[in-house]
């Protein structure tokens, strides 16, 4: 009895594992898919952002560049 409990058991247990397995990878490579997209995402943002920025910064030098040949030219 204790026997045929056990192998039962141990059955169990295997399918168990054979299941909980399948779940972890499908969850792992669905965890992959979306911070790998989150990623591309952030990544494309802060680009957007530098390049905002640059510009900005560009921009501000030429006026500061502009005042300051015209206060220098008075």
């Amino acid at each position: 009895m204790c026997a045929e409990l056990g192998k039962e058991t141990n059955e169990i247990s295997a399918e168990w594992g054979r299941a909980t397995n399948g779940m972890s990878a499908e969850w792992g490579r669905k965890t992959n898919e979306i911070c790998a997209e989150w990623g591309q995402e952030t990544s494309e943002i802060f680009a957007e952002w530098g390049r905002a920025m640059n510009k900005k910064s560009n921009t501000l030098f030429m006026i500061r560049s502009f005042a300051s040949l015209i206060s220098h030219g008075q």
